[in-house]
């Protein structure tokens, strides 16, 4: 353990006011050595707390944005799962979410709208297409509460990953990182 600063800055002032008795110079210098060396280990600490200040002062600035982007994360998972059970127990409105799918989508040109068997079913705008240009079709691989719209332009789907990822993305600034139901 290194002796005190002061302790020795008193010492080497002891051994100067004593001024020429045998051996002082070499204890001089031996006490001037081993102050040196107390300061730069007392600025080495001082330049250790002032790093591990600084980490504390940006960790704490950190925090709310760690703890804000986790609680997004969880209020996704819940709000997936709550989503997931509405849709295994058939309690959504296919017919809102065919309707959001194709808004800005002209209908006109060769438009095919492809739903889960049971979901067609039940869409009021499946049975009432005839006159709008959509046409729609069953599809097995399409998840219930689900849809795909085809056109000649391209492919949009309407899926609650797709979803998922658009509210996290503006809850987060990232997407979400869970797939499915």
């Amino acid at each position: 353990m290194a002796v005190p600063t002061l302790h020795l800055e008193g010492k080497l002032m002891s051994v100067s006011v004593a001024g020429s008795s045998p051996g002082t110079g070499s204890e001089l210098l031996d006490l001037q050595r081993e102050l040196a060396a107390e300061r730069d280990a007392t600025a080495q600490a001082r330049q250790a707390m002032e790093q591990g200040a600084a980490e504390l002062v940006r960790l704490l600035h950190e925090l709310p944005i760690g703890i804000e982007k986790q609680l997004a994360q969880l209020a996704l998972g819940i709000a997936r799962k709550v989503i997931c059970r509405e849709i295994e127990a058939g309690r959504y409105e296919i017919d809102a979410i065919v309707a959001e799918a194709l808004e800005g989508i002209d209908t006109r040109g060769g438009v095919v709208v492809r739903l889960n068997a049971a979901d067609l079913a039940r869409s009021g705008l499946a049975k009432n297409a005839g006159g709008d240009g959509a046409v729609f079709q069953a599809d097995a691989a399409i998840e219930p509460g689900q849809c795909r719209i085809e056109t000649p332009d391209g492919v949009a789907e309407w899926t609650l990953d797709n979803h998922m990822e658009e509210i996290a993305r503006a809850l987060t600034g990232s997407g979400g990182d869970q797939d499915g139901c």
